[in-house]
């Protein structure tokens, strides 16, 4: 006896033509995502069952799934078209407007395409209708037939994704398809496509109600998912995965100091295996650095899994700023790409230009005027007798003179002179004793702040590479000489009092773009237990909208109580929201009136301190906290969701309105959403300040933090915008630092 639990298809052929895959369900009962190729993109992980046979979904679970297409990816810029077939039965019906379940997806958290929606019958509750939307703008074009429960329905989608258009089939049959029973032509952005997903919203109002889905089948034409396909040969044996890892992301000139990385592959390796990279970047091989292999290609020994590789920097005379070599796998025979798949490293230049000497331009009873070359760093130093020298401001040189009022000087006769350099105690005090490695842990979904090389993959080795504004300041405290300053990295994927494990064992330093507040500094018995570096960062609050909402949401009067602001619980952004809507006051209580939904029930706040939060923590009763329901017409509803993925995600699909939080986060999802989102309601009111935390007892590596953060930052005058136009411009003010004589009298 032969017993089949679970069959899959995968079927491909050069000119992506035909069936390319097809799945059963069968098997015992157990999460979708323990079978092959299937993996979980929002919501609560787990919770989509196959159950029975088939693919279970329900209005009570937030699970969405998805699929990758072999062959990906599906590009947008062409004559490609997609279908998707699978069996369709509702067995529990459901109220509710109606929403889409299942659609075409590509890379990133939005690009959802070719979307499948459903709605409950207003007339009959045994019945239900299917419709269409290419994308989030618009209203579905729904087929006229109404469907019965616990029918089973041939389900046939189509998407076209250069043209958008998107089409309906309902149980055809082959050759008899030319007519679909719905369509939909509505405008979207086209995207390249990788994967089909299933939806669930968690909310009773998707109508959904309970479906299920079998015999799914995905091919490039419409006859393909409606036959049935030979079976397939025995799928090829696995490839092996390689995967490239940074080390050491820092290479210096000066000393010929080599960054370094690691190149591993898992599976059998007792044969050897060549694998393909290339080399990107500002820097150059053979005039900038060597590697210890050929440029393009590296190749594994039988027996070896992996292999730390050195860059080495060639130390010359030109003045080149810091340089970046990229290395990337690129696809091979024997492989497949691995997580991560590329490793970055930045060399620091150690050549400056020549500077012109300074200039005393006049000194008079009022002021004491002076032109510093651009690029240079100089002390201003008075004395009363040319014997002792006392500094007074250490002076960068800009295109503006610089310019001291004399009024607080007492002494009758004085005498200036400018030196190159930084004050000797300034610049050679190291923060970090004997080589101690800092354990540093970062918010790992604050993009373009402070984020991970991986955020979509925790179980990527990836997910600790710290990449954003933060991470570029980090590097540059690493490069600064005699600071003695060494970070390890990693990942924290929960907000909820990040600020505070810095006072546990397990981290030296947390960072995050976390705002400055003192309530942030104290423990739940209100005794302070970490403490703030200087700020380095500046925030100010905002409203992240659709771009067809920008009108009607263009400031914090607008969100009336029909109006859905998502937050993420403890932010910020949060806190600010609700006092400018007036849901809190000053001290963090809520509105009298306010109802807030919590998973033991709804509670209802008195206007006192029982019912409480603010941007450090909330009442006990409010921990949990998924809604709040204003009590005033002119104050807006707001939803707590898990993650800044799933709040992009429900303002694309529209289940919220807008999201609350910083105006950096908020421009760079309106960048990569294409058009798609705005940013309006910028708070002008409030700008804030972000920085690290420290425990509260370790002041002295406190202390000499701010400075190297201060002379890295200009003392705030170097920030966001100044990086978002250079990423290297930390760095750059480190070599600059680095160069700068410390020793001059």
């Amino acid at each position: 006896e032969l017993e089949i639990e679970r069959i899959v298809w995968t079927i491909q052929d050069d000119d992506r033509r035909g069936l390319l895959i097809q799945e059963s369900f069968s098997g015992p009962d157990a999460p979708v995502v323990s079978l092959p190729g299937w993996a979980t993109h929002s919501g609560q992980p787990e919770q989509t069952q196959t159950v029975d046979g088939a693919l279970r979904l329900t209005k009570d679970d937030t699970e969405d799934v998805h699929l990758e297409i072999p062959g990906q990816p599906f590009l947008a810029a062409g004559e490609a078209e997609l279908f998707a077939a699978f069996d369709l039965t509702m067995r529990a019906a459901a109220s509710g407007s109606g929403s889409y379940f299942a659609h075409f997806k590509g890379r990133s958290a939005t690009a959802f395409r070719g979307r499948l929606y459903l709605r409950p019958s207003e007339d009959d509750a045994e019945k239900f209708q299917l419709g269409v939307l290419p994308g989030s703008s618009g209203d579905p074009s729904y087929a006229t037939a109404l469907l019965s429960l616990r029918q089973n329905y041939r389900v046939v989608l189509g998407y076209h994704l250069e043209s958008e258009r998107t089409r309906l089939w309902l149980s055809p049959s082959v050759g008899e398809t030319s007519v679909p029973d719905a369509e939909s032509q509505e405008t979207a952005s086209a995207v390249d496509i990788t994967s089909f997903a299933f939806r669930q919203t968690g909310q009773a109002s998707s109508g959904i109600g309970e479906l299920a889905i079998d015999n799914l089948a995905i091919g490039t034409n419409l006859d393909s998912v409606l036959t049935s396909a030979t079976p397939p040969p025995p799928p090829p044996p696995e490839l092996p995965s390689v995967s490239l890892e940074t080390l050491k992301a820092l290479a210096f000139e000066e000393g010929q100091r080599s960054g370094e990385w690691r190149i591993s592959r898992d599976g059998d390796p007792s044969e050897t295996l060549e694998v393909s990279l290339m080399l990107s970047g500002s820097a150059l091989p053979s005039e900038d650095f060597t590697l210890p292999f050929p440029h393009h290609e590296f190749v594994f020994a039988a027996g070896e899994s992996s292999r730390v590789l050195t860059l080495a920097p060639l130390d010359d005379d030109a003045v080149e700023g810091v340089e970046t070599v990229e290395i990337s796998l690129l696809p091979g025979n024997g492989y497949e790409a691995g997580c991560p798949s590329r490793a970055v490293i930045d060399i620091v230049d150690n050549d400056a230009p020549a500077l012109n000497p300074p200039v005393l331009l006049a000194v008079d009873r009022d002021a004491l005027t002076a032109s510093v070359p651009f690029g240079g760093v100089f002390r201003l130093q008075k004395s009363v007798d040319l014997e002792q020298w006392e500094t007074v401001e250490t002076i960068e040189g800009n295109d503006n003179p610089f310019v001291l009022p004399l009024e607080n000087f007492s002494e009758n006769a004085l005498f200036f002179r400018l030196i190159e350099g930084l004050d000797p105690t300034f610049a050679s005090a190291p923060c970090a004793e004997n080589n101690r490695i800092l354990n540093f842990g970062f918010y790992a979904f604050f993009s373009p702040i402070s984020h991970s090389e991986t955020p979509e993959n925790p179980d990527c080795s990836g997910f600790n590479q710290h990449r954003g504004y933060e991470a570029d300041l980090l590097s540059a405290l690493e490069a600064l000489d005699g600071a003695g300053l060494s970070f390890s990295r990693r990942a924290i994927p929960a907000w909820d009092d990040i600020w505070l494990r810095s006072a546990t064992p397990e981290y030296d330093i947390i960072g995050g773009g976390i705002t400055i507040l003192e309530s942030r500094t104290l423990d739940a018995s209100g005794q302070p237990i970490v403490a703030f570096t200087s700020g380095h960062v500046a925030f100010r609050q905002s409203l992240l909208v659709r771009a067809e909402d920008a009108a009607n949401l263009a400031d914090y009067d607008s969100l009336t109580s029909g109006i859905r602001v998502g937050v993420l619980q403890g932010s910020t952004g949060e806190f600010r929201l609700l006092q400018l809507t007036g849901l809190v006051n000053e001290e963090g209580a809520l509105a009298s009136g306010t109802r807030i939904e919590t998973p033991k029930g709804e509670v209802t706040a008195d206007g006192g301190p029982a019912y409480q939060i603010t941007a450090a923590q909330a009442t006990d009763n409010l921990s949990e906290r998924s809604r709040l329901r204003p009590p005033s017409a002119t104050m807006p509803q707001v939803i707590y969701l898990d993650s800044e993925t799933e709040l992009l995600q429900a303002l694309g699909d529209g289940q919220i309105d807008a999201l609350a939080r910083g105006e950096i986060g908020n421009q760079d999802a309106a960048h990569l959403s294409e058009g798609a989102f705005v940013v309006s309601a910028v708070d002008l009111q409030a700008t804030e300040r972000g920085g690290f935390t420290l425990a509260a007892e370790d002041t002295a590596l406190l202390a000499c933090l701010n400075e190297k953060i201060n002379w890295l930052t200009r003392n705030g005058k170097i920030g966001y915008a100044q990086w978002r136009q250079d990423p290297k411009v930390f760095l750059n003010r480190a070599a600059l630092w680095n160069r700068l004589p410390a020793s001059a009298p």
